[in-house]
């Protein structure tokens, strides 16, 4: 036997015992209106086996892919002159840009030992005047080519 319901069927305007009547013989339900509606799955799409491999496979690709790119591990591990040589080629925006890329680069191109790539990479462009002794080469290059502001306020 069906739950019967003493407020929907006042509301509905049916008599207790005619409905009680009509849902033992069957005629009837208590709900003779529209059926409600369902709640729509937030997936819309229904996922299958193919999809997620497909997924898996194309996330693999790209995290792959982002693994191998930028990476300065290899560059870290090759012997200092061969460094030297290829940082003396650059321009000293560019050397200053890379001191600042990692801490081990940074240890590379900020030592005293470093001052000839400095020098060789200002020597890349012409018509620049020699570094003030009371400069370091690395502070010469961010003085010349950076925007920022070198004046302390006083």
């Amino acid at each position: 036997m069906q739950r019967r319901s003493n407020r929907l069927l006042k509301k509905s305007g049916v008599n207790s015992s005619v409905a009680d009547v009509q849902l033992l013989n069957g005629v009837g339900t208590l709900h003779d209106g529209p059926e409600p509606r369902k709640k729509k799955a937030r997936g819309t799409k229904r996922k299958t086996h193919e999809d997620k491999e497909s997924r898996a496979e194309t996330h693999r690709q790209v995290k792959k892919a982002r693994g191998q790119e930028g990476s300065f591990d290899g560059l870290i591990e090759m012997p200092l002159d061969v460094l030297y040589e290829i940082f003396g080629l650059l321009n000293p925006i560019d050397v200053l840009h890379l001191a600042r890329t990692t801490k081990a680069l940074r240890g590379i191109l900020m030592t005293r030992s470093a001052v000839f790539v400095w020098k060789l990479a200002r020597s890349n462009i012409e018509g620049l005047p020699l570094c003030p002794d009371d400069l370091t080469e690395p502070q010469y290059a961010n003085l010349l080519f950076t925007d920022n502001c070198h004046v302390s306020p006083s």
